[in-house]
């Protein structure tokens, strides 16, 4: 008998070492806000990148749009309803959007001010006027949003660089309204994993497989990054939403300086090579989405919510 209690309190004893671990492990792995430095530095880059010009990123453009325009139709989405394109740069796919929601609006929004000009001039040439783009925070305009406003949301390549993401998400998806769809994209670890063994920086190794965010390259920029199958998980249990694609962007090409680009850039190849290119990397996307230099996520808000 006293063997019995003793026994169920060492059971205990170690439950709770093991709890108590955990909830420690998850004060400190909780990411941090963003810092003053954190968002000059990722405000700064829009000057240096034109992601709606520069010569490779509009085949990423036509790659990202394929997968969305097919959700969009996919889910329903009324070519009157409304977007919200956050962390929009300098309108790369808000224009797409605002010309899909032809007979609705788009609100896009960028911490850079110098994104935002850029973006305003681009719609004024494209003769879209849809679109209200706006200066802010991420953090701070999604607490002021409408509840059930949008029918869609965009969130492509913000979370690399925006470390307290999910803290944000909450708010943002609360103005999505019920059967709205968001798009999210994310920075595989993979991808990641690979850029540390070019650079040799191996002692980052701990850092990339036991955390999600990190000054994994240095510097002062803290970044994030995430496994598909944390990402199916992440849409299923903490936001709650049915996730209808999850694919890989540019499985087999990269911009200049950057991993994939010893394996094709986009802008160096002729009219076929570069149609060849995406029909490979759109067949591989759904199949091998931790692959990409991105990670695309498309789900639905449920209509119950």
């Amino acid at each position: 008998m006293i063997g019995d209690v003793i026994d169920f309190l060492l059971r205990a004893s170690r439950w709770l070492t093991r709890r108590l671990t955990a909830l420690q492990r998850g004060r400190e792995s909780r990411p941090p806000r963003d810092t003053s430095a954190q968002r000059a530095t990722v405000a700064g880059s829009t000057g240096t990148h034109d992601m709606a010009r520069h010569p490779d990123e509009s085949y990423y453009r036509e790659q990202y749009w394929y997968w969305i325009a097919q959700t969009l139709e996919r889910a329903g989405i009324s070519h009157a309803g409304k977007g919200l394109d956050l962390g929009c740069g300098q309108g790369r796919l808000t224009l797409e959007l605002a010309r899909w929601l032809s007979e609705g609006t788009v609100c896009g929004v960028d911490i850079s001010m110098q994104a935002i000009e850029q973006a305003r001039s681009y719609a004024r040439e494209a003769n879209v006027t849809n679109i209200d783009y706006r200066q802010g925070a991420i953090a701070d305009v999604v607490r002021e949003l409408p509840a059930a406003a949008f029918d869609v949301m965009l969130f492509t390549e913000v979370t690399f660089y925006y470390p307290a993401w999910r803290e944000d998400m909450e708010h943002a998806l609360r103005a999505l309204r019920p059967g709205g769809v968001l798009l999210a994209a994310f920075r595989p670890l993979y991808y990641d994993a690979l850029m540390l063994v070019k650079a040799g920086m191996f002692e980052q190794v701990e850092l990339l497989l036991q955390q999600r965010h990190g000054r994994l390259f240095g510097g002062n920029v803290t970044h994030t990054w995430q496994t598909a199958e944390e990402i199916r998980q992440l849409i299923a249990t903490e936001f709650k939403m049915e996730l209808l694609e999850l694919v890989g962007i540019g499985c087999c090409s990269g911009l200049e300086d950057d991993l994939h680009a010893g394996l094709a850039r986009p802008s160096l190849l002729n009219e076929y090579e570069r149609t060849q290119l995406m029909r490979l990397e759109t067949a591989l996307g759904p199949m091998l989405p931790d692959t990409g230099r991105y990670l695309l996520a498309a789900a639905r808000k449920s209509w119950s919510a």
